[in-house]
């Protein structure tokens, strides 16, 4: 089929002119349309504490990062000569991946709790362990979809010769495999520092917490760290120290369409 426009002959009238202008027109306009279309809507939301997402308009999927609260490092000891510090709080697992959705789907985010410090042992008795960090999670109704487990906490003397050990990091269970980008992945938390004992010592300090993993630029700052041991000291009678809480879990949701 010919063109209005194409240059049949050598001779133009002003009709011919005007349809030609207006085809020109409308091809400008969805030329404009398409391009205005193709430039995503991105967003990010973070979670400190456990709360419902409500997926905004358009948006099919949603990118997971996840991490459990770090546990509680254990109370210094000073009992029987065994003068130990306490073991350090494990840091909470890490999960990626992603999970398809449906527009005002509600998401449920659940964000675990820091693990208790141990308690100092008084003059002459054991210290306490500290407690586990709470797992945080990602579900849909009673699916759940991903878990990031919670640091173990630090422990008191249990072996001969004595040792405190660390907490366990955290680690968790990534979403099934999806069309948006695979499974993901789990990376263990650190463990958390453990105190050998010493013959004649004095004073002991506690393990250093232990540290959550960190992914590219996924990293959740102060969240997810195992609590810090309490130390020990013989020379001054009941003046053994608290292992310090770990801190709380963290979730980044993010989106584009």
């Amino acid at each position: 089929m010919t063109s209005i426009c194409a240059p049949a002959s050598r001779r133009w009238n002003r009709a011919r002119l005007a349809a030609c202008a207006t085809v020109l027109t409308v091809s400008a306009t969805t030329l404009v349309t398409g391009t205005s279309s193709a430039h995503a809507t991105t967003g990010v939301r973070e979670f400190t504490q456990s709360a419902t997402f409500t997926v905004p308009v358009g948006v099919t999927g949603l990118t997971i990062d996840l991490w459990g609260a770090g546990g509680g490092g254990a109370g210094g000891s000073s009992a029987y000569r065994i003068v130990l510090g306490g073991g350090g709080g494990g840091g909470g697992g890490y999960v990626h991946g992603a999970i398809t959705v449906i527009p005002a789907q509600q998401i449920s985010i659940t964000i675990g709790g820091g693990g208790a410090g141990g308690a100092a042992g008084a003059a002459n008795a054991y210290g306490t362990a500290g407690t586990d960090g709470g797992s945080s999670s990602v579900a849909i109704g009673s699916r759940v979809l991903a878990t990031a487990t919670g640091g173990g906490g630090g422990q008191t003397p249990e072996t001969e010769p004595p040792e405190t050990a660390g907490g366990i990091g955290g680690s968790g269970t990534a979403p099934p495999e999806t069309a948006l980008g695979g499974g993901g992945f789990v990376r263990q938390g650190g463990t958390g520092g453990s105190v050998a004992y010493g013959t004649q010592q004095r004073r002991s300090e506690g393990g250093v917490s232990g540290q959550p993993a960190n992914v590219g630029s996924s990293n959740p700052g102060a969240a997810a760290t195992g609590g810090q041991g309490g130390f020990a000291d013989y020379a001054i009678s009941g003046s053994n120290s608290a292992g310090t809480a770990g801190s709380r879990g963290y979730a980044l949701l993010h989106w584009s369409f």
